[in-house]
């Protein structure tokens, strides 16, 4: 987890906590409200990264798929 998502997971805890002290069962009405947004922030952040490693793995594909000829002077250098 990102440092800021902990962060914020804890502030939103512990606001939870204090409103449960304070007054009773609001925080049950109010977590909905707050739960959502956080889904709505780590679900982007995973299907961002899911596309980033479909795009990682089609660039490794294409580049499998690529033959690349040396040249007698490049095989020279390679070896050295």
């Amino acid at each position: 987890m990102s440092p800021f998502f902990t962060l914020a997971a804890s502030l939103v805890l512990g606001l939870i906590i204090a409103g449960a002290l304070l007054f009773g069962g609001a925080p049950l009405l109010l977590l909905p409200i707050i739960v959502v947004p956080f889904l709505v922030f780590w679900l982007s952040g995973a299907m961002r990264r899911a596309r980033q490693d479909r795009d990682l793995a089609h660039h490794r594909e294409q580049a499998k798929a690529e033959k690349v000829d040396f040249t007698e002077r490049d095989k020279q250098t390679l070896t050295r």
